[in-house]
């Protein structure tokens, strides 16, 4: 286990509220082309909502003062290049907002990085004014070490701390999807052996600090990895404490996980279509909460594809990927009613049922909101079929409180606010984005 290394990064932030907001990105298609022009869109939006007129890309000069706080944004796996990034890292101002995104080493097929590739990236990333360069060292040395052949899936979290300065978390992949085996070196990913968390460290003593886990799509199931130790979930909960140096957070908060994934498709009464998370994600759900001692509060946020392209060989394939959201592992809402365009799925059993039934995932024709006694819930984009000049939806929910933030003695507090916000192409080639309309959620 002292194989692996850990990296655990502290920012200071300034909250206001128990609340946390998050958003999810899901774009249409995986199209790596159309990533820069969808990344852009969307965290102008973040910044600078239409209705404030906003001119200038990731401009904070004239940002309004009702512009609504969020903590964290998802964007998926394998999504923007260096570059971009570097132009978001070296423009961006005043974001108090976790962005958590993959990285490509390019908008071609290939996404992989070799380790000079990352070390060129640290290198440039180390000379973009405010940055704290603490952040990244750990990351710099594991990266030195590694053997020159390597080729290594990496994430990124990055936000502005209570002091002004560029706070950035560079994290690779460890558990290696079916995806990600390749007779090619350069297209075989190396399991990296670099643990990440993020505590945000908030300042005032009536609101607790929060701990992140940022993953990258497979990291978050139980496939096996080539040392046979788990995956970051299960090593988090028994690595020793060297391996942070005796600092391990004794609790998970947020686990965010860049995905691109397909999902399973299951016909249902109704709709006549239903898609399912995969089962290794959904077993990683049920895991943390039951038996996994620092993610037994831990909400997860996940980040998809709508539509993913397969290429197999000389063949391409588009699979359906989708249900971009967020688990909570506390119950629903008592008599919710979500807008339009959200599906939720929640662990549990009818209710008035014999107690010997087994829990398991509702599905839409359960009415399980209604009918089920629910231990945890998903609450997650539903699937469209009119996608016609929508490049991109995005789900912004507010946890009205992280679980490990309610009392046992009261109704659990959970998920509310939910919006779906659409980007779709204007006549002049950009991204608008605008609240969902009804027949978006067809």
């Amino acid at each position: 286990m002292t194989e692996f290394k850990g990296n655990h990064i502290q920012w200071p932030i300034e909250r206001n509220a128990r609340t946390f907001t998050a958003r999810v990105v899901e774009p249409i298609h995986y199209d790596p082309k159309t990533h820069k022009k969808i990344f852009d869109a969307t965290m102008t939006h973040l910044i600078m909502p239409p209705e404030n007129d906003k001119i200038d890309k990731y401009d904070n000069i004239r940002k309004s003062i009702s512009t609504k706080r969020v903590d964290l944004i998802t964007f998926p796996e394998a999504f923007i290049d260096p570059d971009t990034l570097l132009q978001a890292l070296t423009t961006i101002k005043g974001i108090f907002t976790c962005v958590h995104v993959g990285l490509r080493i390019g908008y071609n097929s290939e996404y992989l990085f070799s380790t000079r590739d990352l070390l060129n990236l640290i290198e440039s990333i180390e000379q973009v004014k405010s940055i704290y360069i603490d952040d990244i060292q750990k990351f710099k040395s594991w990266i030195t070490s590694q053997r020159s052949d390597e080729m290594f899936n990496v994430g990124c979290v990055f936000a502005i701390d209570k002091h002004n300065k560029l706070r950035v978390c560079i994290h690779p992949k460890i558990v290696r999807s079916i995806f990600e085996f390749s007779p090619s070196p350069e297209n075989h990913m190396s399991e990296a052996n670099l643990l990440n968390l993020i505590t945000l460290r908030q300042s005032k003593g009536n609101l607790k600090n929060i701990v992140m886990q940022p993953l990258l799509c497979s990291d978050a199931t139980t496939l096996q990895t080539d040392k046979g130790m788990g995956g970051p979930i299960e090593l988090i909960n028994k690595i020793p404490t060297q391996c942070f140096d005796g600092d391990v957070p004794d609790h998970i908060d947020i686990v965010s996980v860049s995905t691109c994934t397909p999902q399973v498709k299951n016909g249902v009464a109704r709709p006549s279509i239903h898609r399912e998370w995969h089962r290794k994600f959904l077993d990683s759900f049920q895991k943390s909460a039951d038996d996994f001692h620092r993610h037994h509060f831990s909400v997860f946020v996940l980040a998809n594809f709508h539509d993913i392209k397969i290429e197999d060989g000389d063949s391409v394939k588009m699979k359906d990927g989708g249900l971009s959201g967020v688990f909570i592992p506390v119950p629903p809402p008592k008599n919710a009613l979500f807008p339009s365009g959200i599906d939720t799925s929640c662990w549990g059993r009818p209710k008035n049922k014999d107690e010997s039934q087994n829990n398991s995932w509702s599905r839409p024709d359960d009415d399980a909101l209604t009918k089920w006694s629910s231990m945890g819930f998903i609450c997650m984009l539903s699937p469209i079929s009119n996608k016609q000049g929508i490049e991109v939806r995005v789900l912004e929910c507010t946890i009205h409180r992280l679980p490990r933030d309610n009392s046992l003695w009261s109704n659990f507090s959970s998920i509310e606010k939910c919006v779906i916000y659409v980007g779709r192409q204007a006549d002049g080639g950009e991204i608008r984005f605008a609240k969902q309309e009804a027949q978006d959620a067809e």
